[in-house]
């Protein structure tokens, strides 16, 4: 058997474009399955070339090292190295060349050797990866992919099993746009373990699926494994989101419930708009997810939206591929969805036009609310009222713990704190978190914080 052919990564992944050797493997790795499984290929990654990968390196044929650099022209560079000579633009401590005499040293015969130098622009601890680095990234797979496998145009099948928070987070239709976009047909559906992709097409399109999947997946996602198998190709008319799978093990994740996205917001705020003033409003990229799940995998069927059937407007959405809304399971508006109410002490519901403004008009009062929220209540009151305050205090038995204040947005929160950048951004992210910051005096009643000179502030997360 032939020995495989070895693609070595170099870089540390927690510095910013340093981990274009070992995401450059990562990626190889599905993209190449086929060859991985069959012993052709053989990957690795470690933070540094050391003197000990001369033992990786013998008996080899043939060796790629893979790793960022500053000197690469964009988007890379690919060079031949030997012991005794090393002219590519890779800047580690112990360079390729020197692995290789070291290899020599023990009697081996040195492998064919090459470096596929990927330009980096930043290298500081804790950076993300930059947009450059992307792009370079991905066409250094793409060449390498090519080249590996002959640049073969011809009909090819794969299916990928992905792992991780991929349901409720707009992934089907993610992958539905991609592939379409890429003209390749089969489908995509959920399962109980996370979401399965058996897709018909040029295998370099396939990898071109791939890619996609591993830099562009919604932002809510989070991919932990992606399990790529090479099938026999076969004539599909198009690309499909398929009915979800039931049965097996669960072992996927559903995300938390996602705070709603700027785009529902305007809609809300929109007089025209047939979601104006909707509490329930949502679409695949925020609302509830955990909060009303009641079985995986996760479809509307088994969710607590089961029971309202959309309308028209909404059924119309749903199919629509370009919608936001494209197979959003909680997508609902006042025809269809569920609606908000006031009640008493009791529970007994009080009819009224506008429970919403009755509400509100009862905290300018100084009463205590209970709103129930997508997993539990909030217990309300003006936080500018003193006496409210006092009163919530003595019912909660809470004599000096800080309470939390919600404000309607950034604006409202600087008028109570004082923000810096990074708490700021803290408050407007998807998880909403209450922010401790320091407090504005007499911007609230003295008796939210208690002893503390810090307000705690939150967004509001939902609609309502």
């Amino acid at each position: 058997m032939t020995a495989p052919l070895l693609v070595l990564g170099v870089g540390n992944p927690s510095r910013g474009d340093d981990a274009l050797g070992p995401l450059f493997v990562e990626r190889a790795g599905v993209a190449l399955e086929r060859e991985v499984s069959s012993g052709a290929l053989e990957l690795l990654t470690d933070y540094q070339l050391q003197i000990e990968h001369a033992l990786d390196l013998a008996g080899r044929a043939r060796v790629v090292f893979v790793d960022a650099s500053v000197r690469a022209a964009p988007p890379f560079e690919l060079s031949r190295v030997t012991p005794l000579r090393d002219t590519s633009a890779t800047t580690h401590a112990m360079s390729p060349a020197a692995v290789l005499d070291a290899l020599s040293k023990l009697g081996e015969a040195p492998p064919e050797s090459w470096v596929l130098a990927i330009r980096g622009e930043r290298f500081e601890l804790g950076d993300e990866l930059s947009e450059e680095a992307r792009q370079n990234l991905d066409a250094a797979l793409e060449y390498f992919i090519g080249e590996t496998r002959g640049r073969s145009d011809g009909p090819s099948g794969r299916r990928l099993e992905i792992e991780g928070i991929v349901q409720g987070v707009g992934f089907r239709p993610f992958v539905y746009r991609v592939a379409r976009a890429l003209g390749l047909t089969g489908a995509v559906w959920n399962t109980p373990a996370g979401v399965v992709i058996e897709a018909f097409g040029a295998a370099r399109t396939l990898d071109a699926l791939v890619r996609a999947l591993q830099t562009e997946a919604p932002a809510a996602a989070r991919i932990r494994a992606i399990r790529a198998t090479e099938i026999a190709a076969r004539e599909v008319e198009a690309f499909t989101i398929a009915p979800s799978a039931r049965g097996g093990a669960v072992t996927m994740v559903l995300p938390p419930d996602l705070a709603t996205c700027d785009a529902c917001l305007r809609e809300v705020a929109d007089p025209a708009d047939r979601h104006h003033d909707y509490v329930f409003t949502s679409c695949t990229d925020c609302g509830p997810r955990l909060a009303i799940a009641r079985a995986l995998p996760y479809d509307r069927a088994t969710t607590t939206m089961a029971s309202h059937t959309p309308c028209t407007d909404c059924a119309r959405e749903y199919a629509l591929p370009e919608d936001r809304r494209f197979h959003a399971q909680t997508l609902a508006c006042p025809a269809c969805g569920p609606r908000a109410w006031l009640a008493d002490t009791r529970g007994h519901e009080l009819r009224m036009a506008d429970p919403i403004d009755a509400a509100g008009a009862l905290l300018a009062e100084g009463k205590i609310l209970g709103v129930q929220g997508l997993g539990a209540f909030h217990l309300v009151c003006d936080a500018t009222n003193a006496d409210a305050v006092r009163e919530l205090r003595r019912r909660k038995r809470r004599d000096e713990q800080p309470f939390a204040v919600m404000v309607a947005d950034v604006g409202a929160a600087a008028a109570v704190a004082t923000f810096d950048d990074a708490s700021r951004a803290a408050l407007t992210s998807a998880a909403r978190p209450i922010v401790l910051a320091p407090e504005i005096a007499e911007a609230i009643a003295r008796e939210v914080n208690g002893a503390s000179r810090r307000t705690g502030v939150m967004l509001p997360y939902t609609p309502l």
